[in-house]
């Protein structure tokens, strides 16, 4: 079950992600603008990978939910505790009736057992996402226009928190949610 947007054959950067269990809607991989007008990004993030996953919420069903999950993550290398690890990534929020986003990782692939909501540091809450002030979880919309830039956020194991700890030395999924 891969999202719209992945290519059978050899492994795209939309490859081996997934719709996650569970959710009411899909997630798509796009790129240029979105589909919808009022809402964004209206392009793929400057000096990135070309295109960006994406999620509509339409009006008249505002609180359905989404879930992505990535491929594994392997640290099983990663067992000793002088070792850094950053999971970055980048968002754009912006249109009316925008939700929440929150990072969970789970060494269940369909995170029904434990799964751990990652505190990560979001560029909009600070003026960067290493200043960031830290949440669980970003609600509503963080961009002003659909044409400003991606915002990132960081996740870490040692470097300026821990919330991956729990996954050290192990194999294990995120899901954006």
């Amino acid at each position: 079950n891969m999202p719209v947007g992945s290519i059978a054959g050899d492994p795209s950067p939309a490859e081996y992600w997934r719709n996650g269990i569970g959710a009411d809607n899909s997630w798509t991989f796009l790129s240029g603008s979105t589909p919808s007008a009022g809402t964004g990004p209206n392009q793929e993030r400057s000096g990135g990978a070309s295109g960006y996953a994406y999620c509509e919420v339409l009006p008249a069903r505002v609180g359905q939910t989404f879930s992505l999950v990535t491929p594994l993550i392997d640290l099983l290398d990663l067992y000793e505790s002088s070792t850094d690890v950053t999971l970055t990534f980048y968002y754009h929020m912006f249109g009316l009736n925008m939700g929440n986003l929150k990072i969970q990782a789970s060494t269940d692939r369909n995170f029904e057992t434990g799964v751990h909501d990652l505190l990560t540091r979001w560029a909009t809450l600070g003026s960067t996402a290493s200043t960031a002030s830290a949440a669980r979880v970003i609600s509503g919309q963080q961009h002003a226009n659909a044409s400003d830039s991606f915002s990132n956020a960081r996740i870490g194991l040692g470097v300026f928190d821990d919330s991956l700890a729990p996954f050290r030395g192990k194999r294990f999924y995120i899901r954006f949610l």
